[in-house]
């Protein structure tokens, strides 16, 4: 008789359902005290690790601050989350000299979302740091609605954070990224993605992408040093794309400037491209950038700027240093279409294509684009060939196109050139060459052509 009274308790064990694992995990159950001055980096680290173990999401207080003063670790398959409305923080205090303050090598299937990432760290000269660095091989990361800034210091708020980056994307295989309702605030850089040539030499050999499918959408940057959005993988040659850049509010009003210097450092770009292919930048507003607002260089190709407005980047004399001053400036670049843009302020070009070296740019499209008030030029075209501009209006500049040195097979189609203070349209050397001239406007110029060979004009003019 006890035989089957055994096997039936053996049975009803069985049956009974485990006990149900929490899928929120909280820094305070590993010993993290917000809101006081001990490190709650071992406690944080140790909720991501159980996070982890059972796939669920580290909960952080709303309203607290999390101490961070050693670098945490992401796992894979992990939410890091907090309130909406009233967004918990994790500090890194100046005196931990924290480097890297969150570091995910390798992590695949991480979402961060509704917290705030503030470092003050102060990196050396020589180093760099960054608020979150995800590093090779790391794809499905989901990054929305986060804080990354540091607390402002020094002369114009900018002293000291000249190498801080708010998101890094560093190396070879990282792709499916989103960084989406984002701020970046008081960095030298919002976000960067970068690589170099053990990266291009390793994803060659192995016939794979260095990165891909990134998303950059409906974010904030302001106070921005050096350069919001920076796509710097220079010599990678259709290993780096599918990028998308949109929907952005950029201001990068100045770079770094000493107490007692006048000098200022950093590029100052809303958006820079080196290297990559088929990207997209659309419906961003890029204003009060310091040097360009958008910058393509080093062979970057297939690349589509639609919709932006893009407003005065230029910094003045007072500042320590002319500016470039150019909305969109274009360096060694192929298949490159901006159209139905808004370019206004410029301090030197609208849009300047070249010098370009050895190399020239080729295939630049302009269409459907108003480029207003600025200062010496609306195009500028120098070492370029089977440019196509059509449809654009172009008003109170110097001059309103000047074409330079090393052109060839340029086209101009129903393009308005109104209320120059000097020439609407004029080349350099005898050289250049127009493929074709229909249905140009002139209105208000003190000199509609000025051009080195005006015999270049015969056939040309429809």
């Amino acid at each position: 008789m006890l035989k089957p009274i055994v096997a039936l308790i053996f049975l009803l064990l069985a049956s009974a359902p485990a006990a149900a694992k929490d899928p929120f995990v909280r820094p305070e159950k590993f010993g993290a005290e917000a809101g006081d001055a001990q490190d709650d980096s071992a406690a944080v680290q140790a909720a991501i690790d159980a996070a982890a173990r059972q796939g669920g999401a580290v909960v952080f207080a709303a309203g607290k601050t999390y101490s961070i003063q050693k670098t945490v670790h992401l796992r894979s398959g992990i939410e890091l989350i907090s309130t909406r409305d009233n967004s918990a923080t994790l500090h890194g205090p100046r005196a931990a000299r924290l480097g890297n303050m969150i570091v995910g090598e390798g992590v695949m299937n991480v979402r961060v979302k509704d917290l705030r990432f503030v470092n003050d760290h102060v990196p050396p000269d020589t180093g760099a740091g960054s608020i979150l660095i995800l590093g090779r091989h790391s794809h499905g990361l989901d990054i929305e609605r986060c804080y990354f800034g540091s607390t402002p210091q020094g002369k114009n708020g900018l002293a000291g954070h000249y190498q801080l980056r708010g998101i890094a994307l560093e190396h070879e295989g990282i792709h499916h990224v989103k960084i989406a309702g984002c701020s970046f605030e008081w960095l030298k850089f919002g976000v960067l993605t970068n690589s170099d040539s053990d990266d291009q030499r390793d994803a060659a050999a192995h016939g794979m992408l260095i990165q891909h499918d990134v998303q950059i959408v409906d974010n904030q940057f302001r106070h921005i040093a050096g350069d919001a959005i920076e796509i710097n993988h220079p010599g990678a040659k259709g290993l780096v794309r599918d990028f998308v850049i949109a929907r952005n509010d950029i201001e990068v009003p100045r770079g770094i400037q000493a107490a007692d210097s006048p000098v200022i450092t950093a590029a100052g770009f809303g958006v820079g491209v080196a290297g990559a292919g088929h990207v997209l930048v659309e419906h961003n507003r890029i204003w009060k950038c310091r040097w360009q607002g958008i910058h393509l260089e080093d062979f970057a190709h297939q690349i589509t700027i639609r919709n932006n407005q893009i407003e005065g980047p230029g910094i003045g004399q007072a500042e320590g240093r002319a500016s470039s001053g150019n909305l969109i400036h274009i360096l060694n670049c192929q298949d490159v279409t901006i159209e139905d843009c808004v370019l206004r302020a410029a301090s030197q070009s609208g849009i300047a294509i070249g010098p370009g070296g050895t190399a020239r740019s080729r295939g630049i499209v302009v269409k459907r684009t108003k480029i207003e008030s600025g200062g010496r030029i609306g195009i500028y075209s120098q070492s370029a060939s089977g440019n196509l501009f059509e449809d654009v209006t172009i008003r109170d500049f110097e001059i309103g196109v000047k074409i330079f040195a090393e052109n060839g097979g340029t086209k101009l189609s129903r393009v308005q050139l109104h209320a120059m203070r000097s020439a609407g349209l004029e080349t350099v050397l005898p050289g250049d060459q127009f493929q074709e001239l229909s249905g140009i406007s002139f209105q208000s110029n003190p000199t509609n052509f000025r051009f080195a060979a005006p015999q270049m004009l015969d056939g040309k003019i429809k």
